[in-house]
């Protein structure tokens, strides 16, 4: 016999026996009694989220909407990836997810639409599987409302990260909602800005950029765009005193930004400039110290101690990528450029999705391969470049030759020490095929320690 509880109930004034863990929502006065991991079970804890009308047909396969007012009622309708066509708002496409529901609602009725929290996605494209749960998922350029696991990359398309697969079971995917904006809007999340991470995944331009870190202005004070002059630049007291600071211009060389010797709490920097260069960052009481270095496209929450101008620690992962269905070599990707120099780990796993053709036995004493025997036309391997206080560590093997004429995997990691201001990039290297070469996928993450 299970264990049983019993709880004098106050509102009935009788003995209530608990036979297990309770589930809400319950009547007033009913005991609680916790789950087996020690907590409430999240039944009993309200949804965020609002009432609207949906304007089109909404199902399990198409959750993520995006709401609008119309004829002073709050709307809901499908959001899309796509460039074109005019959705029922009477907007253009793309238009951003700003929630989801987790219940079908026909055109016409009131939908729950939700603003946190996980849900459930029917995969009617078989696009998932349970070896992605982690992967990173994004509103969909194909199917209205859906999530899928590729960046959109077409002309005009948005770019907006969804979440993260959390579980996968018989075509049903359970993800996890943490939206990224993208350049036109929706729903922001900064948890990716460090100095060493994009703002969001695939959203790299300087566009994407400056209107996310643009909308860190409520949190840490007013904004300046600040056009540099192609020499050093000394801000003067009153542009140092801005919460956010993007930096525009065209150099030709690294140039570097001076701040006033005066200590101060956190700020935003982004060096939107053009030409490829760096700002060193220093104060004016540094002499020709420099305390960080501000790549392109990067932005940085920073503080000043009165000497120096340094980055708010915040670990995380800085690079984050998968591609699938590659038939060739792949890169040189540049994964990230570090505006601190620092120990990482980078961490791969790469799959043969499509075998090819057996070919001749031939030595690995040429180019990547290192030494020993193989199929010389059907191998793959993962290189990596970095550039540490020595110098460049170019092409780097991380992982050994994996045979592609079966299904076979590799994975593994590398910890690096890289200089601020150096790309760290990877690329994969695939033996000269035969006409029906193989195919493979390969997922990239990078972390700093």
């Amino acid at each position: 016999m299970g264990t049983e509880i019993c709880i004098f109930n106050p509102t009935t004034n009788l003995i209530d026996v608990i036979t297990g863990a309770a589930t809400g929502p319950g009547a007033p006065g009913t005991p609680v009694v916790l789950n087996s991991s020690g907590t409430l079970d999240t039944s009993f804890l309200p949804e965020v989220g609002i009432s609207a009308t949906a304007g089109e047909d909404l199902g399990l396969n198409a959750v993520l909407v995006n709401l609008y007012y119309a004829g002073g009622i709050l709307k809901c309708q499908r959001a899309y990836a796509a460039s074109g066509g005019i959705a029922p708002s009477g907007a253009t496409y793309p238009v951003l997810a700003q929630g989801f529901v987790n219940t079908p609602v026909s055109s016409g009725q009131s939908a729950s639409v939700l603003f946190s929290g996980t849900f459930l996605y029917s995969d009617l494209h078989s696009e998932f599987s349970i070896s992605d749960v982690g992967v990173e998922v994004y509103l969909s350029q194909n199917y209205k409302g859906e999530v899928t696991k590729t960046i959109p990359s077409g002309a005009g398309q948005a770019q907006q990260s969804i979440g993260y697969v959390l579980e996968y079971a018989s075509g049903i995917v359970t993800v996890v909602y943490i939206p990224l904006g993208g350049a036109s809007g929706g729903a922001l999340n900064f948890s990716q800005i460090s100095g060493v991470a994009q703002i969001n995944q695939g959203g790299t331009s300087q566009t994407t950029a400056q209107a996310a870190v643009a909308a860190l202005g409520a949190a840490y004070g007013t904004l300046l765009t600040k056009p540099l002059p192609d020499t050093n630049y000394a801000l003067t007291t009153t542009e140092s005193e801005n919460g956010v600071f993007i930096f525009t211009g065209a150099l030709t060389a690294d140039r570097t930004i001076s701040f006033p010797a005066t200590a101060r709490s956190s700020f935003v920097l982004l060096n939107s400039t053009t030409g490829g260069h760096n700002l060193p960052v220093k104060t004016s009481a540094g002499g020709s110290m420099v305390s960080l270095i501000l790549s392109p496209g990067q932005p940085m929450i920073a503080y000043c101690d009165g000497t120096n101008v340094l980055v708010v620690p915040q670990p995380q992962v800085s690079f984050s990528a998968n591609y699938t269905g590659v038939t060739g070599t792949l890169g040189p990707v540049t994964m990230f450029t570090p505006g601190l120099s620092g120990v990482y780990r980078l961490s791969y796993y790469e799959e043969v999705t499509t075998a090819g053709p057996s070919g001749t036995q031939a030595p690995f004493g040429y180019g990547f391969f290192g030494m020993g025997t193989y199929n010389g036309d059907e191998a793959l391997q993962t290189q990596v470049s970095w550039t540490d206080d020595v110098g460049p560590r170019t092409a780097i093997p991380v992982s050994t030759p994996l045979d592609t004429t079966s299904a076979n995997y590799d994975q593994g990691d590398i910890v690096i020490r890289t200089v601020a201001g150096q790309a760290v990039a990877f690329t994969t290297a695939l033996a000269a095929t035969g006409p029906s070469g193989p195919a493979y996928s390969i997922f990239m993450r990078a972390e700093k320690l």
